[in-house]
């Protein structure tokens, strides 16, 4: 069990920060920080699982999600590989991780709140299980590639052959989750009830803290009292069943709580970011001025991976941002690069349409 505990860590913790060392030479000096670095390698890890998992979806072979998972394995670790390169570079070249400065007593103790409600959720993610009805279907599609390598082909209700339906098919995070499970040599089930929460709630917090550097730039002080906000509105934001909180407690594992609770805070970042440098004028070079629109990209592969929807969703999210971006700053140009960041989801979309 502790070995599998260790593989679990090793695939959601340790391999996407190695992959955030490849963004080391693109991102602002500003922004190479943990955080940023290991969200960067959690998008780049979605965004490829999706190129993959995709085309293995639509060919009609027994056993594909197994190429799909070793074909995703091994080129997640050579990134790896890669960004462990890059770090080892960069540290020769005097990059050194920022430590946050000692906190006061009492900033100590408002971190201290935000670590007890952030352990209470963990907590009863792990000891209690809610109802849904979306289990019948998306955790026996994972149950059914682990252990059969079909991907999208049996029926989840009664286990016979069925053909392919393109509406959840194109939405690849429960094969994402039976990839994990193989690794890990976890059930598939174990995986997204009990212990995928325990990742996917402080992932979902880390993006919240990512958007809380932007709105607290000069109060960093305040930043355990943010996130302690949003973890109560989290917990008391079950005023009914459909909404973002309750996914975020209830269905952590499903596409539509991340596409709420994970995805769209990563879009108001990452345009909150754009409209920060163009409002103080930073000037970056041409590679550090990609960065962000390098990161929307990947968080639109990421919206797709979720739910269908999500491409919709995210996609009119950046082009309405993009509009206001392009009449702040006076420069059209702004609109285009922020439209190609929504074109990579357009085969995806052309799927979509011809097959649905």
């Amino acid at each position: 069990m502790i070995l599998k505990g260790l593989m679990l860590v090793w695939e959601l913790v340790l391999l996407p920060f190695l992959c955030g060392g490849l963004f080391l030479f693109i991102l602002p000096e500003k922004k190479k920080t943990l955080p940023v670095l290991y969200m960067a390698g959690m998008l780049l890890q979605f965004a490829l699982f999706e190129l993959i998992a995709i085309p293995c979806v639509l060919a009609e072979r027994a056993g594909i999600f197994y190429t799909c998972s070793n074909l995703f394995a091994l080129l997640l670790h050579l990134c790896a590989a890669a960004g462990a390169l890059c770090f080892l570079r960069a540290y020769r070249a005097g990059w050194r991780i920022r430590l946050p400065e000692r906190p006061d007593l009492l900033t100590l103790g408002f971190w201290g709140l935000y670590v007890c409600l952030l352990l209470f959720r963990l907590y009863m993610a792990y000891t209690r299980a809610a109802f849904d009805g979306d289990d019948a279907y998306y955790v026996p599609q994972a149950v059914a590639a682990a252990r059969y390598g079909s991907m999208y082909r049996i029926d989840p209700y009664t286990g016979t052959p069925a053909s392919l339906d393109i509406r959840h098919a194109l939405a690849v995070l429960p094969m994402w989750e039976a990839h994990v499970a193989r690794l890990s040599s976890l059930h598939p089930t174990v995986l997204v009830h009990s212990l995928l929460p325990l990742f996917l709630i402080p992932l979902t917090d880390l993006a919240w803290y990512l958007c809380g550097t932007l709105l607290l730039k000069d109060r960093k002080k305040q930043m355990p009292l943010f996130l302690s906000l949003t973890a109560l509105f989290q917990m008391f934001g079950s005023v009914s069943i459909y909404t973002a909180e309750r996914f975020a407690l209830t269905r952590t594992w499903q596409g539509k709580s991340l596409l709420a609770n994970l995805v769209i805070p990563l879009l108001l970042w990452l345009l909150g970011w754009l409209f920060a440098a163009a409002a103080v004028g930073e000037t970056e070079g041409k590679r550090q001025a990609a960065a962000p629109y390098l990161l929307l990209a990947l968080t639109n592969l990421l919206a797709g991976i979720c739910t269908s929807m999500g491409i919709a969703l995210a996609g009119g999210l950046i082009l309405l941002a993009g509009v206001a971006f392009a009449l702040f700053t006076k420069t059209p140009k702004r609109l285009l690069y922020l439209l190609c960041t929504v074109l990579v989801n357009l085969p995806y979309l052309a799927l979509y349409l011809g097959k649905g």
